[in-house]
């Protein structure tokens, strides 16, 4: 399984995206709005959506709330907007000096910024 990590809609890489998901469905996981009531979110949903399938992508949303036990664990935690011109930089800032106190893996994305993992083939 591959993971395309964009820290912003799409990204800069939407290209690989495409030719990476070409002829598959792929799910997008739009949870970084999980604090939004449900209208507002639903609208950021569309956009991604429309984003997708303008790439000729075929889409369902996946909502890990669904799918999010105790059980699950991030290897670092994934920290979006680092150094972007987005209203919710400044309090990512603030999360990498408290990850950093604390000893907690991190890895930042700016906005447009993608990170593509390939995951073995038993844990998808």
């Amino acid at each position: 399984m591959k993971l395309y990590l964009s820290s912003f809609r799409v990204g800069d890489r939407s290209a690989e995206l495409a030719e990476m998901c070409s002829g598959r469905r792929i799910g997008l996981i739009p949870n970084a709005m999980d604090d939004v009531a449900p209208e507002p979110r639903a609208v950021s949903n569309d956009k991604a959506i429309k984003e997708l399938v303008d790439l000729g992508i075929d889409v369902e949303v996946l909502d890990l709330r669904d799918y999010f036990g105790d059980q699950a664990r991030l290897e670092a935690i994934l920290l979006p907007h680092y150094e972007s011109d987005h209203w919710e930089s400044a309090t990512i800032d603030k999360e990498v000096e408290f990850c950093t106190r604390k000893g907690i893996p991190f890895r930042t994305l700016r906005d447009g910024e993608v990170l593509v993992l390939e995951l073995p083939r038993d844990s998808a």
